[in-house]
C-alpha cells in the first residue's frame, strides 16, 4: 500500500509543479527499483535524484526556474491538471 501512495504522490508531485515533493518522491523510488530489478531505471533515477538534489549548488537559481513551472505544463486553467513536459511533447 505504501508503494501506491508513494506513486500517487509522485503524480500529484507533477500534476501541482511540486518541486520539493518530486524530489522526496525520487529519493524514496530509487530504492523501490532497485529493489525490483529494473536496472536502467533504478541507476538512472539515482543520477536524477542527486543532480536535483545538489541543484541550489551545482546551479544557482535552476531550482527558483523549475519550482515556478518548470517541472510540469499546463494547457488549461484546471487545477491539477499538468502534465509532465516530455508527456506533452509527445
Amino acid at each position: 500500500m505504501d508503494r501506491v501512495l508513494l506513486l500517487l504522490q509522485f503524480v500529484q508531485a507533477t500534476k501541482t509543479n511540486n518541486f520539493s515533493l518530486h524530489v522526496s518522491c525520487l529519493k524514496d523510488l530509487c530504492p523501490l527499483l532497485f529493489t525490483m530489478n529494473h536496472q536502467n531505471y533504478a541507476r538512472y533515477l539515482s543520477v536524477y535524484y542527486v543532480s536535483l538534489a545538489n541543484l541550489s549548488l551545482s546551479h544557482p537559481g535552476a531550482e527558483e526556474l523549475l519550482q515556478d513551472n518548470g517541472l510540469s505544463v499546463s494547457r488549461s486553467r484546471t487545477p491539477g491538471g499538468r502534465k509532465a513536459v516530455d508527456m506533452t511533447i509527445e
